[in-house]
């Protein structure tokens, strides 16, 4: 009953912080800005969108990618998180953050905040994010 409860528990986090993500859709991006009315980097943003829900995560994306623990990205589903490299692909250190809201078999949707603002990607339809993907994690909650 306990691993059940747990699931529902987390499933009902995961849910709630990707509906308060969507909020955001079309906000622009400011580096290093954590401000729901004038934008968000993108760990800021996941920090935050979390945080609304009372899991206190840190506010940079290389110590966001030390939290949770590691999966498979064909095991990511809602709520997880993706690291990637920076603009400087040759650059191996994490640079950017996206939370996952979604999959289904060839798809997996990921909302961050990005130069583009807050939106929506297919991460399988985004050569740019494929090939500076580093890791999926799953945070603890």
């Amino acid at each position: 009953e306990s691993a059940y409860c747990d699931s529902l528990q987390r499933a009902f986090i995961a849910d709630s912080v990707v509906s308060f993500a969507k909020t955001f859709l079309g906000l622009p991006y400011h580096y290093g800005a954590c401000d729901p009315k004038t934008g968000f980097d993108c760990s800021h943003f996941v920090s935050y969108c979390y945080g609304r829900l009372g899991v206190k995560l840190p506010v940079s994306s290389l110590a966001l990618s030390q939290e949770g623990s590691r999966i498979d990205l064909a095991n990511a589903k809602k709520g997880d998180l993706l690291f990637f490299k920076g603009r400087n692909i040759s650059n191996p250190k994490v640079g950017h953050v996206a939370l996952v809201i979604g999959s289904e078999p060839g798809h997996l949707y990921i909302i961050h905040s990005t130069h583009r603002g807050v939106v929506i990607d297919d991460y399988y339809k985004m050569d740019y994010y494929k090939a500076r993907f580093i890791e999926a994690r799953r945070i603890a909650y």
